[in-house]
């Protein structure tokens, strides 16, 4: 069993509290009323107005919510629900208790370190890949090393307007040029990264003395998951970028490409830098 805080929509009286009632989903019984001895951000956000507790201690209000005793089911079903970890966190924060429900086992001690979903989300950014850090490219394992911080495929998607991709330099590097409006539309992935690893692909792709990181428009076309997380298709979103600041001039001759592929028939297979 394990001790979890609720403090929005899991409360008693709000729209899912029904979650926690239904033994489909697991156990959970109400312990006490509590809030948390450090002031938490607890705001109201998204279009569908979700309650998120922000992992922000020290600003905010002091945070009122409910403590259940959880089994093993009903805790990996609440894991679930909240998306944990790709948009919450579950995290030890101590709460003061105001009342108790029961007697013996069922009564927790005030200051009690207990589990509380705190979200990442608004610490995630949105990105844009279309080079060698693609699925299937030489540098994808970057994205999926964990050391380098959290990275979530979402979407395939490809530019609004047209850009020029093109190869150079002696490693064949593929490098999206910012000029609008020549070349084609670049089709890459969209995923979503924690702040980690956002600060590894800064200095992964030498931001800003090599690339910049802009806002480019993407047309969603195939997404990844279910719910209220994810994208669109068809939808267009503003989303990062890494784009080459500054280009040879014959690079503008150089052949441009909707699709980068390190095998592809261009015969320009990428080197690693030394």
């Amino acid at each position: 069993m394990a001790d979890v805080f609720v403090y929005g929509t899991l409360k008693k009286g709000q729209p899912n509290y029904f979650r926690m009632k239904n033994t489909a989903n697991g156990q959970a019984d109400f312990l006490a009323n509590a809030r948390t001895v450090e002031p938490y951000p607890l705001v109201i956000a998204t279009e569908y107005n979700i309650p998120f507790l922000l992992n922000v201690p020290g600003t905010g209000h002091h945070v009122y919510g409910e403590i259940y005793r959880v089994d093993q089911k009903m805790l990996e079903f609440l894991d679930k629900f909240e998306e944990c970890p790709k948009w919450y966190q579950r995290i030890k924060i101590k709460l003061e208790v105001q009342d108790r429900d029961g007697e013996g086992e069922n009564i927790v001690e005030t200051d009690v370190s207990l589990s509380v979903y705190s979200v990442l989300w608004f610490n995630m950014a949105l990105v844009f890949m279309y080079g060698t850090l693609k699925k299937g490219q030489p540098n994808y394992f970057r994205i999926e090393d964990a050391a380098n911080g959290q990275a979530e495929f979402l979407a395939r998607a490809r530019t609004v307007e047209k850009y020029p991709l093109v190869i150079g330099s002696e490693y064949n590097i593929p490098f999206l040029l910012n000029v609008p409006g020549t070349g084609q539309r670049v089709y890459g992935e969209i995923y979503r990264v924690d702040q980690k690893m956002q600060k590894f692909l800064d200095k992964f792709e030498g931001c800003p003395e090599w690339y910049k990181r802009i806002k480019v428009k993407l047309e969603v076309l195939v997404v990844d998951g279910e719910g209220e997380s994810t994208l669109k298709p068809g939808s267009i979103e503003e989303i990062d970028v890494y784009v080459k600041t500054t280009h040879e001039q014959d690079w503008l001759q150089k052949p441009t490409y909707e699709n980068y592929d390190t095998n592809g028939d261009h015969g320009l297979k990428y080197k690693e830098p030394v």
